[in-house]
């Protein structure tokens, strides 16, 4: 047997053992998808089915971040192109530290923050 044929067998076995060794500890993993409209192409003050801030659609807010805690998230996704993480990041902790609030942010009516930012 040549050494490019023995180099090819290795790897084989070495891969095979690393799939079956690795199968019997996965875990399974729970996901929750949420998908939503943008609230915040559809907010409008004037109108309380449409008031992302205001008091009716704040209470169902709150009432489905609440069953989504109890799902016990990991992670939590929000669409975002990846260059906008670092001020997605920064954003989240200067809410998080009660430095701003949502209503103060652009877009705030949006689910990426009335869903996301307050679940996280």
């Amino acid at each position: 047997m040549n050494i490019g044929r023995l180099n090819v067998l290795l790897l084989c076995i070495t891969l095979w053992s690393f799939h079956f060794g690795n199968a019997q500890n996965e875990e399974k993993v729970e996901i929750a998808l949420l998908g939503t409209f943008h609230f915040n192409q559809v907010h409008n003050a004037e109108k309380p089915n449409q008031n992302f801030y205001g008091t009716r659609l704040q209470e169902q807010l709150q009432e489905l971040i609440q069953n989504l805690v109890a799902f016990s998230p990991d992670q939590i996704y929000i669409e975002r192109e990846p260059h906008a993480q670092p001020q997605m990041d920064s954003l989240y902790r200067l809410f998080e530290m009660g430095k701003i609030k949502i209503e103060e942010l652009e877009n705030g009516a949006g689910e990426v923050y009335q869903i996301g930012f307050r679940l996280a």
